[in-house]
Formats: structure tokens, sequence, C-alpha cells
């Protein structure tokens, strides 16, 4: 899939189709600045939704992702 990225937050199901997806294929969000938004808790999320992946997903998933996809420096 280098054509697909998808995005989540919230979602139980979403931290368990990374790895099967492929973590390049992933962005986090947390819906700011809606009032159902996970921010400013957006920290503690991550953590309780992504807390069973390695650093360097993590890492792919909330913000290099994004980068790429953006072209952003």
């Amino acid at each position: 899939m280098r054509q697909v990225l998808a995005t989540f937050e919230e979602e139980p199901f979403g931290p368990q189709l990374i790895p099967l997806l492929g973590a390049d294929n992933f962005m986090w969000a947390c819906d700011y600045p809606h009032p159902d938004s996970t921010w400013p808790e957006s920290r503690k999320a991550i953590d309780e939704a992504l807390g069973g992946l390695d650093e360097e997903t993590v890492r792919k998933v909330t913000g290099e992702n994004c980068k790429r996809l953006y072209k952003l420096g």
C-alpha cells in the first residue's frame, strides 16, 4: 500500500491494523480544535492507543508520516 494513508483517533482497532498494513500507512489524529478532541490530553491518548507499539512505529504514526505526506521540512 503505497498510495493510501489512513487516520484514526480513539479507535481501538486502529493500532491493531498498523502491524498488518504497515506503519507507513497510518496517521494518528486528535481532532483538534473540536470539543471532543483528545487535546490537551493528546500525549496520554497516544500512550493509551499506541503504547503497545515500538518507538519507531509511534514516531511514524504521530508525525513522520504527516511530514512525508504534506512534504514538510
